[in-house]
C-alpha cells in the first residue's frame, strides 16, 4: 500500500489505528500528519515485511519503541528517507 497522494481529508493517525493493517505486508507512507511514533507503536502491523518511510522525523526513542514492538517481528525491509 502506498501512502504518498492521500485525498483530501485523509489522516495517517486515523489510518493507523486500523485492525485492517494486520493484512499488510508491505506499507510505504510519505510526509505524514502523524508523528513517527504513532507507526512505531502501532500493534496492527503484524504481517508487514517491508516498510518505506519518507519524510518523517524520527528520534531514537522511536526507534526503541519500533525495535520493541512484536508487531515488526516479520519486517524484513525498512527504507528512511
Amino acid at each position: 500500500m502506498f501512502l504518498f497522494h492521500q485525498p483530501q481529508g485523509f489522516r495517517h493517525s486515523t489510518f493507523l489505528v486500523g485492525y485492517e493493517l494486520r493484512r499488510l505486508r508491505k506499507l510505504s507512507m510519505g510526509f505524514c500528519d502523524a508523528p513517527f511514533s504513532a507507526l512505531a507503536a502501532c500493534p496492527h502491523l503484524t504481517q508487514l515485511r517491508e516498510l518505506w518511510v519518507r519524510g518523517s522525523t524520527i528520534t531514537d526513542g522511536d526507534v526503541t519503541t519500533m525495535l520493541a514492538n512484536p508487531a515488526f517481528a516479520r519486517l524484513r525491509r525498512l527504507g528512511l528517507h
